[in-house]
């Protein structure tokens, strides 16, 4: 859980400064630029924080890593906060990837925008991720908005929730409309039960 909780801390961290900057800079006359060197070597970093999102816009496996922890679901992390060692990394995690999300969401037009002059590959299909999310993904998520513990995790899962309500006009109606339980994921090594006097994570 530890290192997954730092690994997203530089994820999210390394988003934020690719935005920043390029939002500094205007994207238009990033795309310019880039669109006239795409022989040019470019900076190893951006080339990193390109694909990391690319592959999220395409559901890869940059999207699928992002979303097990939230798809192990509100009443497995309550377990893991009550039973282990680790539960508040667990929590923290969770809440990670929440900020995450919203860090893309937030910005994923601007994102689609710079990519496609920053890329050789055609993003013009991209659509926002508030669109690509599937039924139990937004289910799942939206329990988070109930999680009794932790107040941010809470918060940033409502501050989702009335993004999707804007950006989705299906989003009351899949709220609604009865669907199978969420695929749910078992998340992280196994940990150890807070009274057990082994060390907090296996192996």
């Amino acid at each position: 859980w530890e290192l997954a909780l730092e690994s997203l801390k530089f994820l999210k961290a390394s988003v934020s400064t690719y935005i920043n900057i390029a939002q500094k800079e205007g994207f238009e006359r990033a795309q310019k630029a880039e669109a006239a060197h795409y022989d040019r070597p470019r900076d190893p970093a951006t080339l990193a924080q390109l694909g990391f999102l690319n592959d999220v816009f395409q559901r890869g496996g940059a999207f699928q890593a992002l979303m097990h922890p939230i798809m192990q679901g509100v009443d497995r992390l309550q377990e893991l906060r009550s039973n282990t060692r680790g539960g508040v990394l667990a929590e923290q995690t969770v809440d990670e990837v929440l900020q995450l999300l919203l860090l893309v969401m937030r910005n994923d037009a601007s994102i689609l925008q710079a990519m496609k002059g920053l890329s050789k590959t055609d993003t013009v299909g991209f659509q926002p991720l508030s669109l690509t999310l599937k039924q139990d993904e937004i289910m799942c998520l939206m329990e988070y908005a109930l999680y009794p513990y932790l107040p941010n995790l809470q918060m940033h899962a409502l501050q989702i929730a009335i993004i999707l309500e804007e950006q989705r006009d299906d989003f009351v109606s899949l709220l609604m409309t009865p669907s199978p339980p969420p695929t749910r994921t078992q998340f992280g090594p196994k940990l150890a039960p807070a009274t057990s006097s082994s060390p907090s994570l296996s192996s």
